[in-house]
């Protein structure tokens, strides 16, 4: 009986992307309804999704824009502000193929 013994290491990986996001190419204000947020984020397994949006919670299922997965990662994107004067806080996160997230 020919007996075949097949051995693999497995990995994971628990390391969150890291990077920035910058705003109307970091402006002191701006007079509009939107921003342009570019994005510049790096990770060693690669960035397959961003988010940004005005809360600090982090995003679930269905906030993600996925992206070609790739490392390091560069966009700009059009983003609305809530409506109004005064200051607006937006948040960003990158995510790896892993699923690790961070906020950049």
């Amino acid at each position: 009986m020919n007996r075949r013994l097949t051995t693999f290491e497995t990995t994971t990986d628990v390391t969150a992307p890291s990077g920035t996001f910058t705003i109307n190419g970091s402006a002191i204000g701006i007079n509009t309804g939107s921003a342009t947020v570019y994005i510049e984020a790096t990770d060693n397994v690669g960035i397959v999704a961003y988010s940004i949006q005005g809360t600090s919670t982090e995003p679930g299922v269905g906030s993600w824009t996925t992206v070609a997965t790739t490392t390091p990662f560069v966009a700009s994107v059009p983003y609305d502000l809530t409506a109004g004067e005064g200051t607006k806080t937006i948040w960003g996160w990158v995510k790896d193929g892993w699923g690790n997230t961070s906020t950049v």
